[in-house]
């Protein structure tokens, strides 16, 4: 059975590999396996402070967040609460 790499190969397309986007300010399973909230790079108002709709969204609880850009994952993550980034990874 003909995979989609080989059909795009047999049409002289290199595949490369494909990167999964998220919705900014959601919950999900990042690319490492762990529940992670996605956060947009632009919510982060310094580099321990987050702008108030994120806030908003996560109501002060410890949160393992992990950060995008356009909707790409990043390698920055870490913890957040009350506001705060309280560990970084």
């Amino acid at each position: 059975m003909e995979t989609e790499d080989d059909i795009l190969k047999s049409l002289g397309i290199e595949p490369t590999e494909r990167v999964l986007l998220v919705r900014d300010l959601t919950f999900g399973i990042d690319a490492r396996g762990d529940d992670a909230f996605f956060i947009e790079r632009h919510h982060f108002t310094s580099e321990w402070e987050i702008d108030e709709e994120t806030q908003e969204a996560l109501n002060g609880k410890l949160t393992f967040f992990r950060m995008i850009e356009d909707g790409e994952q990043k390698h920055q993550h870490g913890w957040i609460e009350d506001g705060r980034v309280v560990q970084w990874g």
